[in-house]
């Protein structure tokens, strides 16, 4: 279990996600935006040594502009990603985009390929596990290859059972 620990933050937003909620702000001790589940905060405190300060990247609006949910990796860059998805999957895609940065770019009798615009974070790769024996991450070769090795892991669960 992780131990608690104080943080002097400077808040942004409030961020609901999954039926959780999130405090976005400035961490002044990692000295970078942050995302905080609301209920995992134990108890707050105003702390008037510490000034508020504005991150000068942060804008609200294009915040989460690339993400799907709410973790923000340290080093956010978005990457193109490209998803062959078989043919069922692509008629629901098509009538509920997953991200609105989805761009049908080809499809075959088989298959449909999707390109998206988009920080590669937690809740990205749940969805696309969500989707395992539907969907193929043809694109970038590192979310492939995390997510191959996070599906080896599951299958090992299940070794022998049943």
């Amino acid at each position: 279990t992780e131990s608690a620990f104080r943080r002097s933050v400077s808040p942004y937003l409030l961020k609901e996600y999954n039926k959780r909620w999130f405090l976005i702000g400035f961490d002044h001790a990692e000295q970078r935006v942050h995302t905080f589940p609301l209920d995992r905060i134990l108890d707050w405190a105003s702390d008037p040594l510490t000034h508020f300060y504005r991150h000068p990247l942060f804008v609200p609006d294009n915040w989460y502009r690339h993400v799907y949910g709410v973790s923000m990796p340290h080093d956010p860059l978005p990457e193109e990603i490209l998803l062959e998805v078989t043919q069922h999957r692509k008629q629901y895609m098509l009538s509920k985009p997953l991200h609105p940065t989805q761009e049908l770019v080809s499809e075959t009798d088989g298959h449909a390929l999707f390109r998206f615009h988009l920080i590669i974070n937690f809740e990205w790769e749940q969805l696309i596990l969500s989707y395992a024996d539907d969907m193929r991450v043809c694109k970038p070769a590192s979310l492939a290859s995390r997510l191959q090795e996070r599906l080896a892991n599951a299958l090992h669960q299940y070794v022998g059972v049943g």
